[in-house]
């Protein structure tokens, strides 16, 4: 299976904070984005599958208790591992390769706790270590490419440890389909707030003024409710830009519009 922009985060919106810490070449193995809600952190992975496909996927669990898949393969020779953290996650360690070939990338939360969450012996694939800056946590992933070598990259982001963001609840119906509201936290992120009227497929993509797609930030299946989206400023320059989510047979549009 390619690597669809189901999946893909183009590299024009990747944040100037983040740090790649996976890159992959492989038609068999896809990568995607997940930002946690505002005042929570990524404490965690999970694994599921294998699917009707043969894919096993890594979900990013946010300590709000979202899990988000932000990995998936099919080759047998890359394996992904779960990891319960105690606290937010802070390290990415890399080791190997070992006596069958295998590199690691293990995740270490803020208690010092730690799991191997990948391992590799596919030339087509490295994993990077990362050490998130001092008063830092993680709290997102983005993705960008494929670059001229074909490869695209899963890279770290991190919040400030010490600044919650205190949210304040929508004013739409909680299950009407609406992009209810869009906001900038003290970190510089723009969070997006929309409500869906049922469970199903979601797609949430922004795209500029001339109707490029700039980036796909959610793309899978979603509850019923409310749910809520970030991008970094630090990825948008000024000009106007449109978000749009759709739902099978629906979609709802807003523009924004951004300074300096």
């Amino acid at each position: 299976m390619r690597r669809s922009s189901l999946w893909l985060l183009l590299a024009a919106a990747l944040p100037l904070s983040a740090q790649a810490v996976l890159q992959s070449r492989w038609a068999g193995t896809d990568v995607a984005a997940f930002s946690a809600n505002p005042s929570y952190c990524i404490n965690g992975f999970e694994v599921s599958g294998p699917d009707a496909q043969g894919y096993v996927t890594l979900l990013a669990r946010s300590s709000e208790g979202v899990s988000t898949p932000v990995f998936r393969t099919r080759w047998q020779g890359t394996a992904v591992q779960a990891f319960n953290g105690s606290g937010c996650i802070v390290t990415f360690q890399v080791s190997g390769p070992d006596a069958m070939g295998y590199v690691t990338l293990t995740a270490v939360d803020a208690g010092g706790g730690s799991g191997a969450i990948l391992r590799t012996r596919w030339a087509g694939m490295a994993v990077q270590a990362y050490t998130l800056p001092s008063g830092s946590v993680l709290d997102a992933f983005f993705i960008g490419g494929p670059d001229a070598m074909g490869y695209v990259t899963l890279s770290a982001d991190t919040v400030d440890a010490g600044t919650p963001v205190e949210e304040s609840p929508p004013t739409d119906p909680v299950y009407r389909f609406a992009i209810q509201k869009m906001e900038w936290t003290p970190g510089g992120k723009l969070v997006i707030h929309y409500s869906l009227p049922r469970q199903g497929p979601v797609r949430l993509e922004f795209f500029n003024a001339v109707g490029q797609r700039m980036a796909t930030l959610v793309d899978g299946p979603q509850s019923a409710g409310l749910h809520r989206v970030a991008l970094k400023r630090t990825a948008l320059s000024p000009g106007i830009y449109f978000i749009k989510v759709s739902i099978p047979g629906q979609q709802r549009t807003r523009k924004l519009v951004l300074a300096h």
